[in-house]
């Protein structure tokens, strides 16, 4: 018998104080691009942010840390995925607010049918 588990990776070295599900994602949205899937993202306040996380899920339950983008800066955000491979995908970005509470995305989920 053969079994298999997935754990999500935690937050990296952060102190969460408060988890917070709200419409401060003004914009999220991920989609395939090359070989890839490149998730852009505006955010109402982004001078409060100190950095995002973006996550990807295979089943859409359990999310791995994939990648961070600096934050503070206004306008589109943007992380891209290189080389991912066939399935539902499934995205988001929490942010990392500088009281150390989180802001999450809704989720996204992208098909990719094959690699290339």
């Amino acid at each position: 018998m053969l079994l298999s588990t997935a754990f999500a990776s935690p937050l990296p070295k952060t102190q969460i104080t408060s988890v917070k599900f709200s419409d401060e994602f003004t914009r999220m949205n991920a989609h395939r691009q090359q070989n890839g899937v490149i998730t852009t993202w505006t955010f109402s306040n982004p001078t409060n942010v100190s950095r995002y996380v973006i996550q990807r899920s295979y089943d859409g339950f359990f999310f791995e840390n994939i990648g961070e983008v600096t934050g503070g800066a206004a306008g589109r955000q943007e992380f891209k995925e290189d080389n991912v491979f066939p399935g539902y995908l499934h995205y988001k970005v929490i942010a990392i607010m500088n009281d150390g509470s989180t802001v999450h995305s809704s989720i996204q989920m992208v098909r990719v049918v094959r690699n290339g």
